[in-house]
């Protein structure tokens, strides 16, 4: 089993380079988002967005809280549209690909939800999606 922060510290040395960086998210900011989003984030979820930055590598970025950054998808903006098109709503989706979206579940899974739908596509924990397809590539 992969162990999210050293997955946070490959990804952040592998990241394409942006000329600015977001400014990380801190617990209050967390909360307020979980309000307004009306989802419980995991513990594992909130170290990985608490200490990723912006991560453009292999094709994926992830979802920010912060609007510093120009074409960096907002954590509300993406949740926002990829409920539109069926996405639980106590799914948290974390990277945009194509109109499809990576989702932490309530369970801690990651699961790919397509535009079509449900898939069967889950990992046990972000960590392992992270090792699995983001940095794999898979």
């Amino acid at each position: 089993m992969y162990n999210i922060d050293d997955q946070v510290q490959i990804l952040n040395s592998l990241k394409d380079d942006l000329e600015k960086q977001q400014k990380l998210p801190n617990d209050t900011l967390l909360n307020e988002y979980e309000t307004i989003l009306e989802i419980k984030f995991s513990d594992e979820y909130r170290d990985f967005i608490k200490n990723i930055e912006h991560v453009l590598y292999n094709g994926l970025d992830n979802s920010s809280m912060d609007g510093i950054v120009i074409d960096v998808r907002n954590l509300l903006e993406c949740t926002k549209e990829a409920r539109t098109i069926g996405l639980p709503r106590n799914w948290l989706p974390i990277v945009e690909d194509n109109g499809d979206y990576y989702c932490v579940r309530p369970d801690g899974k990651v699961a790919f939800w397509s535009h079509n739908g449900s898939t069967d596509e889950t990992w046990d924990n972000i960590a392992t999606w992270i090792q699995d397809v983001w940095i794999g590539g898979n």
